[in-house]
């Protein structure tokens, strides 16, 4: 059986670990890893039950544990965002020929409406 093609992950394509290539690449390695970590057996007693060589499991195992490792977390602060200026006057909208102004305070409510009513 080949192995996956893009975009397509072990399990979609090897039914079972005895199916695997005799050279690894990646998704072949963490398929393999994830039926030993599911067969509960020892890394020995599943290499001896599927013909896998226990140092290839080793060496595969080694490898993405220093992936894993070299994953970082970094400390992020947001930063506030300045607020608008509140002023006590008033803006003024203008809808082509039409000017509305509002004042500080309105409500949002009734300004949708009348802008739903503008449109119409």
């Amino acid at each position: 059986m080949l192995g996956p093609s893009r975009g397509q992950t072990c399990k979609q394509c090897y039914d079972h670990i005895d199916n695997l290539p005799d050279y690894w690449h990646e998704p072949e390695a963490r398929f393999a890893l994830g039926q030993l970590e599911l067969s509960g057996l020892t890394m020995a007693g599943f290499a001896r039950r599927h013909g896998i060589r226990v140092e290839k499991l080793r060496r595969w195992r080694r490898r993405l544990d220093a992936e894993r490792d070299d994953v970082r977390f970094v400390q992020l602060t947001v930063a506030q965002t300045p607020q608008a200026e509140v002023t006590d006057e008033p803006f003024r909208l203008r809808l082509g020929r039409i000017e509305i102004d509002v004042p500080p305070g309105f409500c949002e409510d009734d300004l949708a409406r009348l802008l739903g009513v503008l449109e119409c």
